[in-house]
């Protein structure tokens, strides 16, 4: 059976994902799984996939979440607790979110899962901070 993973489900960009993943992932809510990282979302987006905490900075969590689920496919696009590459921090917080990313990719490609991740931050992080 197909599964996908929404890493960072609950957030503003993966509620989104996991919404549109729901009309459109062939694998039901049986095959899609999200994770959030503190407070549970709302009905709607609750009943759309099956659901497991994760702190995306422990990084041995982010390994055995992906080993436990045995996705087919991984969308990563959590925020971190200190709000991502626009927040305040400078670099140490862009490689925080670099080494959060690097951990959920190398999980994934042990156990043969696509990985894609995608993020507001992106524009940030390419040097494009000036875009709107």
């Amino acid at each position: 059976m197909s599964k996908l993973l929404v890493i960072g489900g609950a957030g503003e960009l993966g509620r989104s994902t996991v919404l549109a993943a729901a009309t459109e992932w062939s694998g039901g809510r049986e095959g899609l799984w999200a994770t959030y990282h503190s407070t549970l979302p709302d009905a709607e987006l609750l009943n759309a996939a099956q659901w497991i905490q994760l702190d995306c900075s422990d990084h041995e969590a982010i390994r055995e979440t992906i080993m436990k689920v045995n996705p087919t496919g991984v969308i990563y696009c959590a925020v971190p607790k200190h709000g991502g590459a626009a927040g305040k921090g400078g670099d140490k917080v862009m490689n925080g979110i670099v080494d959060d990313v690097v951990a959920a990719a190398e999980a994934s490609v042990i156990i043969g899962a696509r990985f894609i991740a995608i993020s507001t931050d992106q524009v940030r992080l390419l040097g494009l901070g000036g875009c709107t």
